[in-house]
């Protein structure tokens, strides 16, 4: 990780500011933002009813929402692979996670920014982690 990335967490941390961050799997593009700094990069997040906007919706009651999920024994295979390299022990990284495609009848930002108890990261209108 980059050095700077570092130094920064540790301003932020020691003047108490609360900040955001997030580091791509190969850790070659780490963030990290204040709120403003955030909102100015165009990087919208809420987690755990923490967010950087407010724009209170309910979608799932107003808009719909299709979902089209890994079919079950798709799924199952993973998860018994998954299972299988556990039970020999084999488990430095262990990672079971699926591209979900969501149809919607809102924006994404109304999406993300509805009642639902949701985690996500969106920068520049990229949707870019969803949990």
């Amino acid at each position: 990780m980059k050095v700077n990335f570092i130094s920064t967490i540790n301003q932020k941390a020691k003047k108490g500011e609360p900040f955001f961050f997030f580091v791509d799997f190969e850790k070659k593009k780490p963030r990290v933002y204040s709120e403003q700094e955030a909102i100015n990069k165009g990087v919208f997040f809420d987690i755990n009813g923490k967010s950087n906007f407010t724009t209170p919706r309910d979608v799932f009651t107003q808009n719909k929402v299709k979902i089209h999920a890994l079919a079950y024994e798709q799924y199952k295979a993973a998860f018994d692979r998954v299972q299988y390299f556990l039970n020999k022990g084999d488990s430095y990284l262990v990672n079971l996670t699926f591209p979900t495609k969501i149809e919607l009848q809102s924006s994404l930002m109304d999406f993300l920014s509805s009642k639902s108890p949701l985690s996500f990261a969106c920068k520049r209108k990229i949707f870019e982690l969803f949990s």
